[in-house]
């Protein structure tokens, strides 16, 4: 929530900062972190069901349609 009529950088960075917390616990409560990890450095995804969580809740993109991925900028 803004605190004022407009949007300021400490109302923007106040939401990422919690938006980054909800990432984290997501992560951590279902033990995401080594697919993560997979992701980030091999740039695919594995059939692993973990794997596949991740990218289904947006903690992973498929970039430039050449069929390589990586983390959300958030979470790396």
């Amino acid at each position: 929530m803004a605190s004022g009529e407009v949007i300021t950088e400490a109302d923007a960075e106040r939401s990422i900062t919690r938006r980054k917390q909800r990432i984290r616990d997501l992560i951590n409560a279902n033990g995401w972190m080594d697919a993560l990890r997979q992701i980030a450095d091999d740039k695919q995804i594995s059939p692993d069901p973990k794997c596949l969580a991740v990218l289904f809740h947006r903690l992973a993109f498929k970039y430039n349609g050449e069929g390589w991925y990586d983390v959300h900028p958030l979470v790396a």
